[in-house]
Order: C-alpha cells, then sequence, then structure tokens
C-alpha cells in the first residue's frame, strides 16, 4: 500500500461513531438499529440475506478516497435525482492491495442492498420540537465495465455532500482501517469517531462495534484481543491505548492548529 498518496479519507461521522455492520455479518440478519443519545436512531436494513460486514464498507471508504484525491474519470451530479456519479478506475483498488474485482463489486453491491432511515426529532427556528423522519441508500447502483476497467458507481447526493461539511465528518487513516481485520476494524472506527473520548467503557465499544458472543465475557475478551491489535499495529494508536478490566484509556495525539481539513471547499467539478 505504499501507493498511498493520502494518510486520510474523509467520511460522514455517524458511520464512524457507530459502525454500520458487523465484522461478519450474520447469516439471516437482516435490520440493525443504532440508537443516539438525544437525537434519535439509525435504522439499517436490507433486500438481501444479509447485511454486510465491515470489509464490505471499506470499498465504500475507497469509493470516498478515490474521489477526495481526484483518482476519478468522470463525476457528475443529477440534482433532479438526488445522485452522484463518478467512475473509478479499479487501479485505485489495486493500489491499496484490493486486487479481487468480482470480490469488490459484489461488496459494493450489498451496500446498494441497504437503505438507511433516520429518525429523530431538532427544535426548529420557533422553539418547537419537529419529528424527523429519512430513507435513503448510500449506493444506489454498481457497475464494472470490463473493457475499461472501471467501475460506475451511483452515489446518493446527500450523504456525499456531507464530507463537505465539518460538523458532520470524520477523518479515517486509511492505511490503519484497511490492514484491521474483523472486530479491530469495527473499534477502529469508533476510537476515530469518538476522537474527544480519552477512555471508554469496553462494554459501550462492544454496543456500538455489534460484537455479540455467547457469553459476555467472551465479548469483552474478543474486545480487549482487538484493542491489543490497534494499540500494536496502527500509526494513530500505536502503544496510546491502556487497556484495563473494564475499560480502556487513550492518550491521544495533540493536533495542530488546521490538522482537521474538510477536503476541499467544494466538490469536484463535473467532467
Amino acid at each position: 500500500m505504499d501507493k498511498i498518496e493520502s494518510k486520510f479519507v474523509t467520511a460522514y461521522n455517524r458511520f464512524l461513531k457507530a459502525p454500520l455492520f458487523r465484522a461478519q455479518a450474520k447469516q439471516g440478519e437482516r435490520k440493525i438499529v443504532h440508537k443516539y443519545k438525544n437525537i434519535g436512531e439509525m435504522i439499517i436494513e436490507t433486500s438481501a440475506d444479509k447485511l454486510p460486514d465491515s470489509s464490505d464498507f471499506e470499498k465504500y471508504l475507497i469509493i470516498m478516497y478515490a474521489i477526495q484525491m481526484k483518482r476519478i474519470k468522470q463525476f457528475k451530479a443529477r440534482d433532479e435525482e438526488n445522485i452522484i456519479f463518478v467512475e473509478v478506475p479499479m487501479s485505485v483498488f489495486r493500489e491499496l492491495d484490493r486486487n479481487d474485482y468480482q470480490g469488490i463489486v459484489k461488496a459494493l453491491k450489498n451496500i446498494a442492498s441497504v437503505t438507511v432511515s433516520f429518525k429523530g426529532e431538532k427544535i426548529n427556528k420557533k422553539g418547537k420540537k419537529v419529528e424527523l423522519h429519512t430513507t435513503t441508500h448510500i449506493i444506489h447502483e454498481v457497475e464494472l465495465n470490463e473493457d475499461t476497467n472501471t467501475l460506475k458507481v451511483l452515489l446518493n447526493k446527500k450523504l456525499y455532500e456531507n464530507i463537505y461539511n465539518k460538523h458532520k465528518t470524520l477523518r479515517v487513516h486509511l492505511k490503519d482501517y484497511l490492514k484491521l481485520q474483523g472486530n479491530a476494524k469495527n473499534i477502529y472506527a469508533i476510537l476515530t469517531g469518538n476522537s474527544s473520548k480519552t477512555q471508554m467503557n469496553l462494554q459501550t465499544i462492544a454496543d456500538r462495534a455489534l460484537v455479540q458472543n455467547e457469553r459476555q465475557r467472551d465479548t469483552i475478551r474478543s474486545v480487549k484481543n482487538a484493542l491489543k491489535t490497534i494499540n500494536n499495529t496502527t500509526e494513530i494508536f500505536k502503544n496510546r491505548l491502556e487497556i484495563l478490566k473494564d475499560k480502556v484509556k487513550i492518550r491521544r495525539k495533540k493536533q495542530q492548529k488546521k490538522v482537521q481539513k474538510t477536503p476541499q471547499k467544494t466538490p469536484p467539478k463535473e467532467a
């Protein structure tokens, strides 16, 4: 993965604070509900036999990376349909050690089968509570053109545009995220997504990362093993996690001013 041009990819913060999918999808599980304190809930449902998993979601992050690094052949907005059309060279995936092209297409189609619903409430300008309920797709369509070796993807325009709103985004160290497997991938996302926290309860991490074993002590053991992997192998959290009986302490790197940047002020120009 030496050809990565930027260490970071910007993503919608709700997709990191509580990852959308399990490390390994459960056969027959077609719905997951994430509850947010004082905000509402996010409901993830699929029309397929089972939900995608975190290894599928990483392919979506690579699409975001390709756009942000201007590694795309085409970019068109269809305002009336709320869709962004992008054409991504498969060489982007190859440079990131993702060479199974049919597997990449399958992973993105798994995500295209998913609908995401947000339910909650907010206070309007008149000071009254207003109920919110929106349903959308992350990806609408995926198609591999084998003649040109490019991937054509239709993205949800509103979700895509969130990466240009600094209040709705977080940056993920891409190389770290891609090399992690299983529960460690989701837990890394949570540690990144909850960047203001210097300690987190292990059961809270398990709940948000969708780690679930038959016995609660096995669940906590799985979380601890994943945290050890993150502490030993990642650039961002290497030797910065202190794993205790029921919590983890996080020694955050001090951030210099202007380190947290959104990708660019405006989306790429249409090609």
